[in-house]
């Protein structure tokens, strides 16, 4: 907490705030044409992917929800216009490490609109941008 920083609050106890103060909370869900290997995906990038059965994934990290995805036999990942924009503070930690197991990142840079952020697309094409707010 900003006033008390010797406090610590986990995630589960700062989402039941933020949603009992009246935050919305969005959780994209992505299609995705091939599961296995997106769950292969972001298992290396570092989330724990929970299979709800051979068709739906739910993608977590840090003790929330990050997104779903959802097998479609329709999905064209090189038309897939599908993006998530994921802020955290660690994103220069998130880069190393996502190009340290092989996935296909950007460069990371400062942004002219205020951001450091990198890119990356999953193996269905969805579009994950990940940054902080610059200072």
């Amino acid at each position: 907490m900003r006033c008390k920083p010797d406090v610590r609050v986990c995630p589960a106890c700062i989402h039941w705030l933020a949603t009992a103060a009246g935050a919305v909370h969005a959780i994209p869900i992505f299609a995705t044409a091939d599961m296995d290997a997106s769950r292969r995906f972001y298992e290396a990038a570092g989330f724990h992917v929970l299979a709800y059965d051979e068709g739906y994934s739910f993608v977590n990290r840090g003790g929330g929800e990050v997104l779903h995805l959802a097998r479609s036999a329709e999905l064209d990942p090189a038309r897939n216009a599908a993006a998530c924009y994921l802020n955290t503070r660690e994103a220069d930690e998130w880069h190393a490490a996502w190009a340290g197991a092989g996935l296909p990142v950007s460069d990371i840079a400062d942004r002219p609109w205020g951001m450091h952020e990198f890119e990356v697309r999953d193996p269905s094409g969805n579009l994950l941008r990940v940054g902080r707010n610059l200072p």
